[in-house]
């Protein structure tokens, strides 16, 4: 049910955070085999992409919230099904992250907003570098909101370009007979979701979420292996700010 209050003798906006439709998707508890997971990320990916399937922001939180479950059921996903499945994942995303889905995100209040909106992104980006471990071949895989660039890494060639931001690896850090791979993605949107939750203004002198704005896309680098920097070492990000 919508919720409405009247404060100061005027009407807020209506609160549906407790309104679901009646074909909200239910996520499966259990998922034993690398066939359950495919079968489970196809059946989401088909509710997601019937545009008439969502109606309220409970139904973008189900959705988020089965992207969650099946990313960490990915550890069973075998060699041959991780790309699709992965490419599956990707676009359930990217979808997430259209101009049309932002009525289900604009359902939902600034704080819980920021909370799901990073929730997807951690998922994602966990998605991505299981991907690249069991496959890390030079490649860039594309949706229409995000952008992934998997590469093999040397100490003679440590940049990483994706779109159009530059990623430098210190040479320090790459030991000539280990394999390195570096994932570089970016994702449109996700700053304009994750914005600044209201537990943070706090922190800051800023009355109103709304007056601080990231003004760049949201970039995830990850190296692999995963290895601690050493003293001196930086991985540098030159990333070009949205106008």
């Amino acid at each position: 049910n919508a919720t409405r209050s009247c404060v100061e003798e005027l009407w807020q906006q209506p609160d549906m955070n407790d309104c679901k439709s009646k074909n909200t998707f239910l996520k499966t508890t259990e998922l034993k085999s690398s066939t359950d997971v495919s079968k489970e990320s196809e059946r989401l990916s088909t509710y997601v992409l019937n545009n008439n399937n969502m109606q309220f922001g409970s139904d973008l939180v189900n959705v988020i919230d089965a992207v969650e479950s099946l990313v960490k059921s990915s550890q069973i996903v075998n060699q041959q099904q991780i790309s699709n499945f992965s490419q599956i994942v990707l676009n359930i995303t990217s979808h997430l992250l259209d101009k049309d889905s932002s009525m289900f995100w604009n359902d939902l209040t600034q704080e819980k907003r920021s909370k799901d909106a990073i929730k997807l992104l951690k998922a994602t980006d966990e998605l991505i570098e299981t991907s690249a471990k069991l496959n890390s071949t030079s490649k860039v895989i594309l949706s229409e909101n995000i952008v992934v660039n998997i590469q093999p890494l040397l100490p003679t060639k440590n940049v990483v370009w994706c779109v159009e931001n530059e990623v430098v690896v210190p040479k320090t850090l790459l030991e000539e007979d280990k394999k390195y791979v570096v994932i570089v993605a970016s994702f449109n949107r996700f700053n304009e979701l994750i914005g600044v939750p209201e537990s943070k203004l706090k922190e800051s002198n800023l009355i109103k979420s709304t007056q601080l704005k990231l003004n760049s896309k949201v970039l995830s680098v990850s190296l692999l292996p995963r290895r601690s920097l050493p003293s001196g070492s930086s991985i540098v990000i030159v990333q070009k700010l949205d106008q």
